[in-house]
């Protein structure tokens, strides 16, 4: 083999090695990569009997559009796994609430927002006792509701109070009751 023919063949051999060894570097970089779920996408998981339907809002968020327990409490998380992803609840959706619970748990983030007639339809509205409490590390705020959330909800309002401050609970009790909530409301620990 000529001088000419060495040079081209070890130029050509460095060349494959460098981006033999770029490829895995670069894929290692995003491991989560490909279990993203697309924008809109509908995501359906179940922990501890109960099965809540999402949708992807993209960027690891989602919006919780129903949820659904064979028993008579359900609990609609403030995160959750879905194929080795973790993502956030973003909001809890109009008619999510969808049939009468003893108990619907509501665990939320800061960011966490509660759309209006989270319980829409007459059964659900019939829920004997919802409560309101914040992912570890969080507070929540009445900002995070809509004033109409619980419109024409009867049953007991339970809010965790080191969850929620007493100044930010009077307001969310005055915004509710402005948005046509007819129950009982208290903070207790």
């Amino acid at each position: 083999m000529s001088k000419f023919g060495k040079k081209v063949s070890t130029l050509l051999l460095a060349a494959v090695i460098a981006v033999s060894s770029v490829i895995p570097a670069a894929a290692a970089s995003s491991p989560t990569e490909g279990n993203d779920v697309e924008p809109d996408t509908k995501v359906t998981i179940e922990k501890k009997g109960t099965k809540v339907t999402a949708v992807s809002t993209g960027d690891d968020t989602v919006k919780v559009t129903k949820v659904k327990s064979d028993e008579k409490k359900a609990t609609i998380p403030a995160s959750f796994t879905y194929d080795g992803q973790t993502y956030t609840v973003e909001s809890i959706e109009t008619g999510a609430i969808t049939k009468k619970y003893d108990k619907v748990t509501l665990i939320l983030n800061d960011e966490t927002k509660v759309r209006k007639k989270v319980a829409k339809s007459k059964k659900a509205k019939k829920t004997t006792k919802i409560l309101i409490k914040a992912a570890k590390g969080t507070k929540l705020k009445a900002s995070q509701f809509n004033k109409e959330a619980f419109k024409g909800f009867k049953g007991k309002i339970k809010v965790k109070a080191r969850n929620m401050t007493k100044k930010e609970f009077k307001k969310l009790v005055k915004k509710l009751r402005k948005g046509g909530f007819k129950g009982y409301i208290y903070r207790k620990e």
